[in-house]
């Protein structure tokens, strides 16, 4: 699985907090984060595991405009 691993942000340590206090606004973002790198590097299949696990966490970001 690629991770988000850096300065501002690490999806190794940071994804277990999200989880456990069911931020499903970050959990939304970072799935919607790593679709789109997904599919600008070319890693489809990829891209298409990333949309399902943004699609579960939805109810973070009803009636925003993600981009």
């Amino acid at each position: 699985m690629d991770c988000l691993i850096g300065e501002a942000y690490d999806e190794q340590s940071m994804l277990p907090i999200h989880q456990q206090v069911n931020d499903l606004y970050t959990i939304n973002h970072l799935f919607v984060n790593k679709l789109m790198l997904s599919y600008i590097f070319g890693e489809y299949f990829k891209a298409v595991e990333n949309a399902a696990l943004a699609e579960k966490s939805l109810g973070g970001v009803t009636g925003l405009f993600v981009r």
